[in-house]
């Protein structure tokens, strides 16, 4: 008897940090628990940038935490681990220093197929 295997439709969980225009950084300061599959007992601080000037990494990174959305609860999980992000461009500097600030900047954030997509970014 053969088996009948259903492949789900759940698009991949991301978080993209890039910075389009000249001069233009993001900076997330957290604990490396925040990285997708980072031991839970990982503590250590961490300090991730994303350059307009950083030709190495193409002005963007791009973490996968598996399959699915990022529905609240599992925005609020991510910020936990975050203490703050500054996000600088032309305009000027946005620090985001508080965990409801973060949070509220990454839920107008989400988009994608089924909110899959959460992007920090400076333009």
């Amino acid at each position: 008897m053969a088996a009948i295997y259903s492949a789900g439709c759940d698009p991949a969980k991301i978080l993209i940090v890039k910075a389009n225009s000249n001069n233009s950084s993001v900076t997330i300061f957290g604990k490396e628990q925040f990285l997708p599959y980072a031991s839970l007992l990982a503590n250590r601080n961490l300090i991730v940038t994303v350059s307009s000037n950083d030709t190495l990494k193409g002005h963007k990174i791009k973490y996968s935490y598996g399959m699915g959305n990022w529905p609240n609860s599992a925005i609020s999980d991510l910020v936990k681990n975050i203490d703050s992000i500054q996000i600088s461009n032309a305009s000027g500097t946005l620090h985001l220093r508080n965990k409801p600030e973060i949070e509220e900047y990454l839920k107008q954030h989400r988009g994608g197929y089924a909110g899959s997509r959460l992007t920090i970014k400076a333009d």
